[in-house]
């Protein structure tokens, strides 16, 4: 599923200029954040900025700035994924 996520989605949201895109990583207990799409020389779409965040952090949402997202509420303490 990670593989479909990153290497096939990820860059048909690029080129639909989808400007967040993000990832719950159940297997690395984190959310990854994709902003900034943009067009590489290759002619490919990829994502400029990545960033993670673990479940001890609270995120605000892009279109909502008054809001933090609680990441230990979605990432579950002590999953282990088979």
């Amino acid at each position: 599923m990670e593989i479909l996520l990153k290497w096939v989605k990820l860059p048909l949201y690029a080129e639909g200029n989808i400007d967040h895109y993000w990832i719950i990583n159940l297997a690395d207990q984190q959310r990854e954040s994709y902003s900034k799409p943009y067009q590489k020389l290759t002619g490919n779409f990829d994502y400029g900025q990545r960033l993670i965040f673990l479940p001890h952090q609270k995120v605000e949402l892009p279109t909502l700035s008054n809001f933090l997202l609680n990441l230990s509420v979605i990432l579950p303490k002590n999953h282990k994924i088979r």
